[in-house]
């Protein structure tokens, strides 16, 4: 699992995130600025937004 910044740059990288038992992914983002994040795991894309 990979996460980048608008720029493209990866800021966060995990070798298995933690799923929970409805399928969703825990990431602790806390240290990361407020913005538009990209994260990807395998060939899956999504994105998230953290005020």
């Amino acid at each position: 699992m990979k996460i980048y910044n608008l720029l493209g740059e990866c800021v966060l990288s995990s070798p298995s995130p933690l799923l929970e038992k409805e399928g969703n992914i825990r990431i602790d983002v806390s240290g990361l600025p407020a913005g538009v994040y990209f994260v990807r795991v395998g060939d899956w894309v999504g994105r998230f937004l953290k005020i």
